[in-house]
């Protein structure tokens, strides 16, 4: 719809506050559309940032994506590469499943 459009053009056109740099398999997977972020695909995170703001989502020195985190960078650092269920065990709390939901998610 139109609002899902809106928010995709906002968030390509915000400034990235950071960086999350992932691995090919999840870059084929984010190319395909319509795909969240997931834990276990993320390989290093660059820059500090918050749950909210926009931030790059790259792989081999390209931006694939942007989109807004539901971890900020410190978390994100430390739940890289796990499975989705093992979250929680190392974070203490969980908030999603996903590090970007798909909705979030826009690619370049």
């Amino acid at each position: 719809g139109e609002k899902e459009r809106k928010k995709s053009r906002w968030i390509k056109a915000a400034y990235a506050k950071g960086s999350i740099i992932v691995d090919a398999g999840a870059a084929d997977k984010l190319r395909q559309g319509d795909v969240s972020l997931l834990a276990v695909g993320i390989r290093d995170v660059i820059g500090r940032f918050e749950r909210g703001d926009v931030v790059n989502v790259e792989c081999s020195g390209k931006v694939i994506a942007k989109g807004i985190p539901d971890y900020d960078s410190e978390d994100i650092f430390k739940i890289r590469g796990i499975r989705s269920d093992r979250i929680e065990a190392v974070l203490g709390h969980k908030s999603y499943d996903d590090v970007i939901r798909s909705e979030n998610l826009v690619l370049m």
